[in-house]
């Protein structure tokens, strides 16, 4: 079972495995323990010689937001191989062993990575071609897209576009 003692290891693997999506201590911490939906039960590792090589983080509604608890979903809020580990049935089994679980307490449907509030990024990046090889062999269907923006306000400057269309409304006599 998934522990505190086990959340730095487990943030590291993560970490080595989704090199675009780093995650923070406090990332790591908000999305499992924090989360008033999080069950440890379905925190799934696998580990060799004391270090986890393998994680799958399967979630349900139980508790928050009230008017979704009784929704018969769930989710694999994130999931991850050692790349040395990767092609040898890990994923594929704590797969198993979650969608499992899930069936065994009445879920209906397993969504990726698109569990708003505490989820550790917004759907699966298309960067990740593995684990989206993994899903589609695995009978997942793509059914969306999620885009999280981010903008460096270090180096940001105003675009031509935006001062050419204030511009434009400030001489239509609307102001900002």
């Amino acid at each position: 079972a998934f522990t505190k003692a086990m959340l730095d290891d487990v943030r590291d693997l993560c970490d080595l495995c989704l090199t675009y999506h780093p995650i923070t201590k406090e990332t790591m911490q908000r999305c499992t323990f924090l989360d008033p939906n999080f069950d440890p039960r379905f925190a799934l590792v696998a580990v060799e010689d004391e270090k986890p090589i393998g994680f799958m983080f399967g979630a349900r509604r139980i508790k928050y937001p009230p008017e979704h608890v009784s929704e018969p979903k769930a989710w694999i809020k994130i999931f991850c191989v050692h790349p040395q580990y990767r092609r040898r049935g890990i994923a594929a089994s704590l797969l198993s062993q979650l969608e499992g679980m899930l069936k065994d307490e009445g879920r209906k449907e397993l969504r990726v990575a698109d569990f708003a509030g505490w989820h550790f990024f917004s759907g699966v990046d298309i960067r990740y071609e593995d684990a989206i090889e993994f899903l589609l062999a695995k009978g997942f269907n793509k059914v969306g897209e999620m885009v999280d923006y981010l903008i460096d306000l270090f180096s940001f400057a105003v675009p031509r576009r935006v001062t050419k269309l204030e511009k434009l409304l400030i001489d239509d006599k609307i102001v900002f």
